[in-house]
């Protein structure tokens, strides 16, 4: 099975705020290298993990949120 890597997630806009999480499965199956573009709640951009409900599990690493 393959880990999650390098993803994007690019114009993505939030109606819910009810949160969502990366994780990982364990250290041999986790995820990384994922980036998010331009993601905006009600119209506002969203530059981090918790202005976006977005847990950041123990097997997920180097998310970022970038905003044009």
């Amino acid at each position: 099975m393959q880990q999650p890597r390098n993803m994007i997630l690019t114009a993505a806009f939030l109606v819910t705020s009810l949160g969502s999480a990366f994780t990982g499965l364990d250290a041999t199956h986790d995820v990384r290298g994922v980036t998010v573009e331009n993601l905006r709640f009600h119209g506002h951009p969203i530059t981090n993990a918790a202005d976006a409900h977005l847990q950041i599990g123990k097997f997920a690493e180097e998310a970022r949120f970038l905003v044009d």
